[in-house]
């Protein structure tokens, strides 16, 4: 039945896409599928697709990074809906976005995450900063105590490390240009 793929698993992270596949145990009777997607809990429906011939679906749509309920029911040949499944909640991480304000370094973040931040100046492999176990999803004044000298170009980046062991992808590399009587920023994607 629908039920028995959910009870096996609870909760998933998804970190190599914004339109994960999804897919369930198909019952004899199912003449097609409906899904839902919603915030934890239920609420505001964020997706949802109805007449699945197959047992698994790929979004057509991209999620923004953060955690959802997944749940499915069948149809079966008679018309008639089974129950919907218990839900399954899934965290979609993504890669962390990076935006540097002046001396203030911030990044969208799961809560759950511990963050590594990476800082060089441009063109060296070498940081001048890295700290691995940032709670935060913010550093303010970083820039400005490296003190990188005049007129230099600083690489940044920050990845996220999931309570399960695992990492995300580096964000991509955003660049600081720094001189000693004003701050400029520019963001390369």
């Amino acid at each position: 039945d629908l039920h028995t793929a959910y009870r096996r698993q609870r909760q998933m992270c998804i970190r190599d896409s914004t339109s994960p596949i999804f897919e369930w145990e198909d019952f004899a009777d199912a003449s097609s599928f409906e899904i839902e997607i919603t915030a934890p809990g239920g609420g505001q429906t964020w997706y949802s697709a109805d007449n699945l011939i197959e047992a698994q679906h790929q979004f057509s749509e991209e999620l923004a990074a953060g955690t959802y309920s997944f749940r499915v029911r069948g149809q079966r040949s008679d018309g008639v809906f089974t129950e919907w499944s218990n839900p399954m909640e899934f965290t979609v991480v993504g890669r962390p976005t990076l935006t540097i304000d002046g001396q203030h370094i911030s990044w969208n973040a799961n809560e759950d995450a511990i963050h590594e931040l990476w800082i060089s100046v441009a063109g060296t492999t070498d940081p001048i900063f890295h700290q691995k176990d940032l709670t935060a999803s913010e550093i303010a004044d970083a820039l400005e105590t490296l003190n990188p000298g005049n007129h230099s170009q600083l690489d940044v980046w920050v990845r996220s490390h999931m309570p399960d062991g695992t990492q995300t992808e580096w964000s991509p590399k955003a660049v600081s240009y720094t001189h000693l009587r004003a701050h400029e920023t520019r963001h390369d994607l």
